[in-house]
């Protein structure tokens, strides 16, 4: 990217148009996603939040997924920026993590 303008696909955050994404969990097999970090805001959000927990980057998106309310139609309930201003997330420590805090 380099600074410069998109050539190809949706403006970053979008979907892309007439493309959706399936998945079978029947498989067994793991869902890969490519996820992209823009921002460098958000970016170092992330890093920072798995470096303080002491987990990867990965665990940090699993868990937010786990944890992310939805309505009655798979819909995220995006909390308001207001409403959340001094709050953190909780992340649960597995047993084999809190015995090495």
């Amino acid at each position: 990217m380099n600074g410069s303008p998109r050539k190809r696909g949706p403006k970053p955050g979008t979907r892309y148009g007439g493309y959706t994404p399936t998945y079978d969990p029947t498989s067994g097999k793991p869902y890969f996603t490519g996820a992209k970090f823009d921002n460098p805001d958000e970016a170092m959000k992330l890093l920072r939040a798995a470096e303080a927990a002491g987990i990867s980057v990965a665990e940090v998106i699993r868990r937010a997924i786990r944890f992310l309310p939805i309505d009655d139609q798979g819909c995220p309930l995006w909390p308001s920026p207001e409403s959340t201003a001094n709050e953190q997330l909780r992340f649960e420590l597995s047993p084999g993590q809190q015995n090495a805090a």
